[in-house]
């Protein structure tokens, strides 16, 4: 009779243990996905990733120096270039970035502009139904440079 309890305490530990384990695993996948589509850029404070992009991984560079922050970072997705223009037209002013000319930014001492690059680190330029990836770089510089 007290084996087949051990046995019956293993199992429900072991249920409990797998459970959690499904727990976290969800939590994870789930902060994964939001970061895909939608969520703010790695490197920048308050920049927003626009739906439909995600990060290249290992293309974050940052350097602090004493006239400011020195910022860069890639996305890319399968999306329009005229469609990222519109949404970091329409979002950069309602975070205090004033547009100073095409694919430039200010706000305080810093500038922020937008590149748009043929893919890097991507196999294929295109993705399904023949949609090509569109990469832009993301920097950030001091007004003064």
């Amino acid at each position: 009779m007290a084996m087949k309890n051990i046995a019956v305490q293993s199992c429900a530990a072991v249920r409990r243990l797998v459970v959690v384990t499904a727990c976290l695993a969800g939590f994870a996948l789930a902060a994964s996905a939001g970061r895909a589509d939608g969520g703010f850029i790695s490197g920048f404070d308050d920049l927003p990733l626009m739906p439909g992009m995600s990060e290249l991984q290992g293309e974050l560079m940052t350097f602090d120096s004493p006239t400011g922050r020195i910022v860069e970072n890639l996305v890319h997705g399968a999306v329009d270039r005229r469609a990222v223009l519109a949404f970091y037209g329409a979002t950069l002013p309602q975070l205090g970035w004033k547009q100073t000319r095409p694919h430039l930014f200010a706000r305080e001492d810093e500038i922020l502009k937008l590149e748009f690059l043929p893919p890097k680190g991507i196999s294929s330029s295109r993705q399904a139904g023949d949609v090509p990836v569109l990469t832009v770089r993301f920097r950030l510089y001091p007004a003064d440079q």
